[in-house]
């Protein structure tokens, strides 16, 4: 255990929720998903204080809660790393405020990430399976085809595909392209290539979805068709569960429940990539990720996706 010679300091859980609630106000001006990861994992945080009762701000009290993260509530090394990020980030406002006078978070780093992905892929197999459980005879089939399509074809997140403004698509030197806002971005600046297949199913979506409304370069690309938010932009989490619900109806979770979600088609993605002969770089760039090392993960499980198919509309993936 890490020993330390910070100062104690004693608080009790009613001060401690006190000071979550002016850091989470001190969060306005952060992007509502870093607001919402950084209050999700607090909540944690705050549910073991109350049961831990011995938390005085050291570094031995915050390894103690990444080894209950890790053990007792058995998170991936990503999510403990997240939540411990949280904690750093709330350590650092008390030390601020003047609460603490060092931050203990700081001297605990996250758990080893792993070599290969928490979250699964589908083969090709599944792909087909997936794709052919959609029932496009209505707005809301044709719509959620388009979002799979997005998905594995131009390997988009929820987050991505919420923030999809019709406008967003455009055609550049004969290519289609979107313009995309990712994680932690205030502006939408990544440059996407979107294939064939994934722009005759858009085409097909707005075609669809004009016969109820016009449709403008304004709106946003995905809405939600509910009676209380008709027209409204479809929200990462209505995203999430319309896939989730597309997963299980389709069969291809075979147990996998944890490790085959929404962002899978994600992971998809990336694998088709590396099986068309995509370079580390190449993968990095068009998936929009951190670092080559995070790219490499996908090489290590490279040939794993099964034989591809021969039928027309497959899933392509061009490089700009």
């Amino acid at each position: 255990m890490i020993r330390d010679d910070f100062k104690p300091v004693v608080m009790s859980f009613e001060e401690l929720s006190k000071h979550f609630e002016n850091f989470t106000q001190e969060l306005s001006n952060k992007r509502e998903d870093t607001k919402g990861t950084y209050t999700r994992a607090l909540r944690e945080f705050l549910r073991w204080f109350s049961i831990d009762k011995k938390f005085r701000f050291l570094v031995e009290d915050v390894q103690r809660y990444r080894d209950y993260l890790t053990h007792t509530k058995k998170l991936s090394p990503v999510s403990v790393s997240t939540y411990l990020t949280a904690l750093r980030r709330f350590c650092e406002y008390l030390k601020a405020v003047g609460v603490i006078e060092k931050n203990p978070a700081k001297r605990i780093p996250g758990n080893k990430r792993p070599s290969s992905h928490s979250r699964e892929f589908l083969t090709w197999e599944e792909i087909d399976m997936l794709l052919s459980s959609v029932e496009r005879k209505d707005e809301a089939g044709y719509r959620d085809y388009a979002m799979m399509k997005m998905m594995l074809g131009c390997g988009m997140s929820e987050l991505e595909l919420s923030n999809a403004d019709v406008g967003d698509l455009k055609v550049v030197n004969n290519q289609y392209i979107i313009y995309v806002q990712g994680k932690g971005k205030d502006v939408k600046d990544e440059v996407v290539p979107v294939p064939d297949d994934v722009v005759k199913a858009l085409h097909d979506y707005f075609a669809v979805r004009s016969k109820r409304q016009a449709v403008e370069p304004s709106q946003p690309m995905f809405v939600s068709l509910g009676p209380k938010n008709m027209g409204e932009r479809l929200t990462n989490k209505g995203i999430r569960i319309i896939i989730s619900e597309y997963l299980e109806k389709s069969g291809v979770k075979k147990g996998r429940k944890r490790r085959l979600t929404p962002y899978s088609l994600k992971h998809t993605a990336a694998m088709i990539m590396v099986e068309n002969g995509a370079t580390p770089e190449e993968l990095k760039k068009r998936l929009r990720l951190g670092s080559i090392e995070t790219a490499m993960i996908y090489f290590r499980q490279k040939g794993k996706l099964g034989k591809p198919p021969q039928k027309q509309g497959a899933i392509q993936l061009p490089l700009l």
